[in-house]
């Protein structure tokens, strides 16, 4: 991901977030949880390994997902 708020989130808060009731270290709901819901089944049912890259608007595999986000967006 170039989101290092995804990568951080599954790779370090979402235990935390979890066994918080979804709430984050400031007592504050977790923003998104029905996308973290899902993201956690999906992470939880494959092998994912998630890494932080930095935009790279060159790099073809960002291009990829850039083209696949657009794509599988509501218009």
């Amino acid at each position: 991901s170039n989101s290092q708020y995804i990568q951080n989130g599954i790779n370090k808060w979402i235990k935390n977030w979890k066994k918080n009731g979804w709430k984050t270290a400031n007592n504050t709901d977790v923003k998104n949880q029905d996308l973290w819901l899902k993201i956690d089944e999906i992470n939880n049912n494959y092998q994912i390994h998630w890494d932080w890259m930095q935009n790279n608007d060159d790099h073809p595999q960002n291009e990829r997902c850039v083209q696949l986000a657009a794509a599988a967006s509501p218009k």
